[in-house]
Formats: structure tokens, sequence, C-alpha cells
């Protein structure tokens, strides 16, 4: 197929596949009739012809996959008459692995994930799609097990311990994109995958609070058990406003709704400035990489107070949003779906 990805397309195309090895040639271990599949219907194709010339048929697989790849928004035909035939051919370009995940970016990434923690955990993600067999929570359960190495490296292992788990927590960061691109990528995003990602995200949260609160107290002494105590206590409440509110919406596996809420209420202006400015610095990208650079040039002291002014920050951001979203959801005032709708392509399995 000729490269001419940025054409625009009518509403029913034809994708055209010299055979059937050709349609279900594996590109990050999905076929790549169902890339051509999820191509068109990005670029506004509701109707979906896969074309095999040679008159073979797909394998069960392949098809699995297209079906996968036209989503809920779009109807995937296979013809077996020359009459769809009349319909106009696309052509969507070489698919590559590295332009599988280039596709799979999310606008809801935060400063230090869009130029750090994305560009490596697209690269670990092209890698991964080559194993066979892989899913989405394979890569989920990696964060998990990075984050139980971050517990007890803060926990047992003394100053390097926490420089460690410092390093750790960076890394289960930085991974955390893993799962959501894996997914995106195969076409295997859901509701349920996108709930156990946040779960292991938040319990890797709070278990670092608790696990870095212990592991200071021991080498510093108990101002930094009352510093940590502190965050604890406001990060749990913060998470379980937020896992709230994500249930009041009917996404209880999306935490992502609270930048979208201030995108909507402060479009722009200075008032979108500052706000846009404090989603970012309390986001957990930021934090993380921030917490590892403060282990590594000696500051260990001041972490936890450091991380208390964040969790102090951000659950004011949180209580600010509960009663404007709660009376949305319950439709007392005019509803913010504009800003709390769930981009779907988010979503992991």
């Amino acid at each position: 197929m000729a490269s001419r990805t940025d054409a625009p397309v009518g509403s029913e195309v034809r994708l055209v596949f010299p055979g059937a090895a050709a349609a279900e040639r594996l590109v990050a271990g999905v076929a790549v009739a169902a890339h051509a599949t999820a191509h068109a219907r990005r670029h506004g194709a509701h109707q979906i012809w896969i074309d095999v010339q040679d008159g073979g048929r797909l394998s069960p697989e392949a098809v699995d996959d297209v079906r996968r790849a036209g989503g809920a928004d779009a109807s995937v035909h296979f013809v077996v008459d020359h009459e769809a035939r009349r319909l106009k051919a696309i052509e969507t370009g070489p698919i590559t692995i590295a332009g599988v995940v280039e596709a799979t970016g999310k606008p809801s990434d935060g400063l230090v994930s869009r130029w750090i923690n994305r560009p490596v955990s697209r690269r670990v993600s092209a890698l991964a799609l080559r194993i066979p067999g892989l899913r989405p929570w394979h890569a989920t359960a990696v964060v998990g097990l990075v984050g139980a190495a971050m517990i007890l490296s803060l926990l047992f292992g003394g100053y390097p311990g926490l420089v460690a788990g410092g390093l750790l927590f960076q890394a289960a960061s930085l991974l955390d994109g893993v799962d959501g691109e894996v997914a995106r990528a195969t076409y295997r995003s859901s509701a349920g995958g996108a709930l156990l990602d946040t779960s292991v995200d938040m319990t890797i949260n709070v278990s670092f609070f608790i696990a870095v609160t212990i592991g200071l107290t021991q080498l510093y002494g108990q101002s930094q058990a009352l510093a940590g105590g502190i965050a604890i206590i406001l990060v749990v409440v913060g998470l379980s406003l937020m896992a709230l509110l994500a249930r009041r919406l009917g996404k209880p596996g999306d935490l992502n709704f609270l930048k979208r809420f201030y995108e909507r209420r402060f479009p722009t202006g200075l008032a979108a400035k500052i706000t846009d400015a404090l989603v970012v610095v309390t986001s957990r990208d930021f934090f993380a990489f921030l917490f590892a650079l403060i282990i590594l040039v000696g500051g260990g002291r001041v972490i936890l107070f450091t991380l208390c002014g964040f969790a102090m920050l951000w659950l004011f951001l949180v209580l600010c949003a509960v009663r404007p979203i709660l009376r949305a959801s319950a439709g007392v005032t005019e509803p913010l779906t504009g800003g709390l709708t769930v981009d779907d392509t988010t979503r992991l399995a």
C-alpha cells in the first residue's frame, strides 16, 4: 500500500489487500488489516470494506483484530463479490510498529510525561509489542512489580534504598504508559482494564507515601513522621474523592477528569494559565520525577515537607472541583460533558 495517510476519506471506503497473507501480516501483534481499519476510522470512515483480491479468507484471529479496530462507531464488511469494489479504495501507507505506537498518544499527558516519560515508554512499547501473545495487563503487572520493589527499597534499604526507591518510583511512572499504549495499539481498550490500571497506580501512590515516611523517619527522626502522616492523610482523602467523582461520572477507571474539568472551567486567560500550571505540578509524573531528582542531589530531609506541600495543593484542586462536578452529574446545572467525557483512546484492557 502506498503512503497517503493524510488524505481525507469518505464515510464508506474499501481497503484492498492482494491476498490473505498480506492482510494477516502481524504488526505489533495485530493484523495489518486491523491497523488499516483503525486508520480509516480515524479519518472519518463509518462503512469499511476489507477486499482480499485473490479471494482468500481471513483467519478468525485476523477477523477479530479487524472487528476490534473498527470499534463501535464503524461497520466492517468483507468483500464477497465484485459489487463493493466500486467503492473508493484508500491508501493507508506503510504500517510499522513505530507508527502504530506513535498513534497511541494521549492529549492528557502532563509536562514530564510528554517530554520524558512518553518518548521512553513508546520505545518500550514498541519492543514489547514484538512479544507474541502480549496483553496490556502484562504491562500493568510489570508496573505492580516495580512498585513492590520500590516499597521494599524504601522500607529496608537505608539511604541507598531511598535513592533506589526514588528511581523505581520514577520508573513506575514511566512504565505506567506502556499498558495503555499496548491496549490502544492492539485495540484492546476497556473500562475493566482502565480500572485495573488506576487501582495499581493508586496503590503504588499511597504505598509510596507510607513507605517513604517510614524510611525517612528511620533516617532523620520524628519530624519526618509528622510531615509524612499529614501527606498520607491528604493523599488518601484526595484519592477517595477522585474515585467517588469518577464513579459519579460513570467511569470509575478514569482519573483524568480533573484536568478536563479545569480546562473547561477556565478555557482562556490568566485563570487558565494558573490552573493549568497547578494541574501540571501536582500530577504524579511531575512529583515522581521531582522526588527522584531531590533524592539524587541529597535533599532527603526536605522531601516529605515538599510532598506535603504538593499534596495540600492537589487536594485543594480536588476540593474545588467536587461541588460543581456533583451538581453537574445530578443535572442541577448545565452538564459539563464537554469537559468530562472519557477519551476512549485512553482506556486499556
